[in-house]
């Protein structure tokens, strides 16, 4: 450590100064210069002071001298000396930066004080964030950055990215950023493997001693290769149960290392086989060992390293036409179905064609032939043969035996029932036929005609005819195709139409009947019924021009056959007879006028037709009104009888009223009173 100490004695004190001497304050000769300095080195300030005044040149010697940082006093330390002219240390920090002044004081206590000088401290670029290395795949873009401290100064940073020692520099297409502290580069391969580091300058670095930047740590670059698949899986057409192999190849520039294996996965279908199910799904060639239909499709295979993953061109597995199993010969009755088939397989479409003897049978296209047994000329040999684009393949034959048949088919109608009533003028059957064959047809006849008709269908069969009025008898019988026949299937099936009836009453009554409807079948028993209401009681029924009196009975329930266009009435009579009242009696005694009027009042359960009475035996007269009636009669000298009766629509008669009264006709001027 070095020191800079003024020289001075305590014995300066001493020294004789004349009385007469002028003393002043001290005068900064030389001010401390502001510095710039870089962390680490050694700073010094100076100053010189002087007094003017003296007349002895040594009182300069006589000054004390003690720096200040930032306006405060500094200690005496042990790396600089703060009560010397020259303050030096040797090692800069960065609490040191700050103003510096020196006070200077002379023996006489009079204090002059250096303008400020300032330290600046610099830095070397400090380095806070290193770059990392990195493991990327070919064709990846990379990036390395670094930080450094932006709070130190000075911060005009400037940088230079090397690999591996040597500069880089941007070309505008691979590399970028070879100046700035993020480095990029575009679409990496194998070439630029290597350590990356970066050279950062500032203005510290050109005023340091060594003009050395700080440099970063090296960071590595690993560039893995994905897989290139220079051979792919070719296309496989193999028969069911046959050995298939689909291979690929890795091309020499995969990185392909302990490090950074390539790994395998088949897919079929795009879906990854499971290894657990075959073991070479995960390896470079897959194998089926005997491929079934299930193993159709699409078959790629994913290649995958660090660096990424390719995946090949589909390989596709097809099938030949294959048959897969021999059906034994058959030995079938006659009349009955005989159903050929072979286990066949082959990529989809497969088109079939069956052949008889060798020759093919028109329209029989389908793996499994399905026909009836007829007759012993179908005795022979049948193949299939099949194709689908990729190949083509013949069965063995099947050797058909046909054998005679006796058993006759059954028939059985289901609908309608026996006696069933039919109202529609076509008639429909329908019912079953089964035979241990086919059943070649259902015959039917209809009632005692000999024309025999052919139904539609067979297993199920409909027969449709126009109905006669009445009963109508329907046969069938089934046949197959040797002409057995069945037993007779009859139904009896009665035809009716439907016709409207009328029902009409007279009187006062209610008709209720058996039936709902607004139409009648013809011919069908019905039963209707009368009965009278408010005192009319049921007479008889009668009817219409279409019906014969003489079909009818007077009985109030009337069983009928129905018949076209019938009308039937009700007759009704009235059994009720009307009630009469007189509201006054004949005048007794003297009359002074032989003209009297009766009243009174008649009622009925229909309605009152006629009010009659008589007096005196004479004849019978109609009284004005009915229900409210008036008499008007001439009384004779003596006893007058006066009788009414009340008579309704029908003739019934009430009861006669019957009043007698003796009078006596008088003249004026004569008063006699008989009572």
């Amino acid at each position: 450590m070095k020191f800079h100490v003024s020289s001075y004695l305590l014995a300066a004190l001493a020294i004789l100064v004349t009385p007469f001497a002028v003393l002043a304050d001290p005068v900064i000769l030389e001010q401390p210069v502001s510095i710039t300095n870089i962390f680490g080195e050694p700073f010094e300030f100076n100053v010189v002071a002087d007094d003017p005044a003296l007349t002895n040149p040594a009182a300069e010697d006589y000054y004390t001298y003690r720096w200040k940082k930032n306006g405060l006093l500094l200690p005496t330390m042990p790396d600089y000396e703060p009560g010397a002219w020259s303050l030096y240390k040797d090692v800069s920090e960065p609490t040191d930066a700050g103003t510096y002044q020196c006070v200077v004081k002379n023996i006489f206590g009079q204090l002059a004080t250096s303008a400020g000088a300032v330290l600046t401290i610099w830095y070397l670029p400090v380095i806070t964030t290193q770059p990392l290395s990195r493991v990327v795949g070919g064709g990846s873009n990379v990036t390395f950055t670094v930080q450094v401290n932006s709070a130190l100064i000075p911060t005009n940073f400037t940088y230079q990215w090397q690999l591996d020692g040597f500069d880089l520099t941007d070309d505008g297409v691979h590399i970028a950023g070879a100046n700035t502290r993020t480095l990029t580069l575009t679409n990496v391969t194998a070439n630029d493997e290597g350590l990356y580091s970066v050279n950062v300058y500032n203005d510290a670095t050109l005023r340091s001693g060594s003009g050395e930047p700080t440099v970063s740590d090296a960071a590595a670059l690993t560039v893995v290769v994905p897989p290139e698949i220079t051979f792919e899986p070719d296309d496989a057409i193999v028969e069911v149960g046959y050995r298939v192999v689909f291979s690929m190849l890795i091309g020499p520039t995969t990185t392909d290392t302990d490090e950074y294996p390539v790994t395998y996965q088949w897919r079929r279908n795009g879906i990854n086989i499971n290894p657990a199910g075959n073991l070479t799904a995960t390896n470079s060639d897959y194998e089926l060992i005997a491929a079934q239909m299930a193993d159709e499709g699409s078959y790629t295979v994913v290649a995958k390293n660090y660096g990424g993953a390719v995946t090949s061109a589909p390989a596709l597995l097809h099938f030949l036409p294959t048959i897969t199993n021999d059906p034994p010969d058959l030995a079938w009755p006659a009349g009955s179905n005989v159903t050929l088939a072979f286990g066949v397989a082959g990529t989809a479409p497969l088109q079939y064609q069956w052949r008889f003897n060798g020759d093919p049978v028109p329209g029989q296209t389908s793996n499994f032939w399905t026909f009836r047994v007829a007759n012993s000329n179908q005795t022979g040999a049948y193949t299939l043969f099949i194709t689908n684009g990729l190949g083509e393949v013949e069965s063995s034959p099947i050797l058909l035996t046909v054998l005679p048949e006796t058993n006759p088919p059954s028939i059985t109608i289901t609908n309608p029932i026996n006696g069933a009533r039919w109202s529609n003028a076509v008639v429909e059957v329908r019912g079953t036929a089964t035979d241990n064959g086919q059943v070649n047809a259902v015959r039917y006849q209809i009632n005692t005609g000999t024309n025999i008709y052919t139904a539609s269908g067979t297993n199920s069969w409909l027969a449709s005819f126009p109905g006669v009025p009445g009963t109508n008898y329907f046969t069938a019988y089934a046949v197959d195709a040797f002409g057995n026949q069945s037993t007779n299937a009859t139904r009896q099936i009665f035809y009716v139409v439907p016709a409207p009836i009328t029902l009409l009453k007279s009187g006062l009554g209610n008709i209720t009947s058996n039936w709902t409807e607004g139409a009648l079948e013809i011919g069908r028993s019905y039963t209707v019924s009368g009965a009278g209401t408010s005192g009319f009681v049921f007479s008889n029924w009668s009817g219409g021009t279409s019906l014969p009196l003489t079909l009818l009975t007077n009985a109030a329930t009337l069983s009928f056959l129905m018949q076209s266009n019938l009308t039937l009435q009700a007759n009704f009579r009235d059994a009720q007879i009307p009630t009469i009242a007189t509201s006054n009696n004949l005048p007794t005694g003297l009359l002074t006028n032989a003209a009297a009027n009766l009243f009174g009042a008649a009622a009925d359960n229909d309605r009152v037709a006629a009010v009659k009475f008589q007096l005196n035996n004479g004849g019978w007269l109609t009284a004005t009104g009915t229900n409210n009636w008036t008499a008007g009669v001439t009384l004779t000298t003596g006893v007058n009888t006066f009788r009414v009766y009340a008579e309704d629509a029908t003739g019934n008669r009430s009861t006669t009223n019957t009043l007698t009264a003796t009078s006596t006709n008088v003249t004026p001027g004569n008063i006699t009173i008989i009572r």
